[in-house]
């Protein structure tokens, strides 16, 4: 009667493997393209995440690179009578030729030189000034020549 017992028993524990099967394999296929998509969904995120860190390093390479942002160049740039005065010293410039360069007259460099402060100019005047700033000696001579070369040459009065 062992014999049959066991034999029973083994029947009954394949069937009921069989069944379990049965039961768990339509449940097992979701389970494994669940996992399957939750991996591809981690290493998609790992490369994305891995592409904003380099893109975070190439902006931050840019930032460092470039000068930051400067207002307008009217709120940058001050003219002061201090700083007229100096350019002229040191470009070596007469007030009409350092007024030639600028735009305005001899008298309206003397005038601006005078007194102390940021002085109101023209936009123009401003740029000029601007690009007088980093000009030596031999750059300021050269603008001068070139200005010269774009002016009418002085009529001569008549005599009477």
């Amino acid at each position: 009667m062992s014999k049959l017992l066991a034999t029973l028993k083994q029947e009954i524990s394949r069937i009921s493997r069989k069944e379990a099967r049965l039961v768990a394999n339509p449940l097992r296929r979701p389970s494994v393209a669940a996992r399957t998509a939750i991996a591809d969904l981690r290493r998609r995120v790992a490369a994305l995440e891995k592409a904003a860190r380099a893109l975070d390093a190439g902006l931050a390479r840019l930032a460092s690179a470039q000068p930051p942002p400067q207002a307008a160049a009217e709120e940058t740039i001050r003219v002061t009578a201090k700083g007229i005065r100096a350019m002229r010293r040191r470009l070596k410039l007469s007030a009409a030729e350092l007024g030639r360069l600028l735009g305005v007259s001899d008298q309206a460099v003397y005038n601006l030189e005078k007194g102390s402060g940021v002085k109101r100019v023209r936009p123009g005047t401003r740029d000029a000034f601007a690009a007088l700033r980093g000009a030596g000696v031999k750059g300021a001579r050269q603008m001068l020549e070139a200005k010269k070369v774009g002016r009418k040459p002085k009529r001569k009065k008549r005599r009477r």
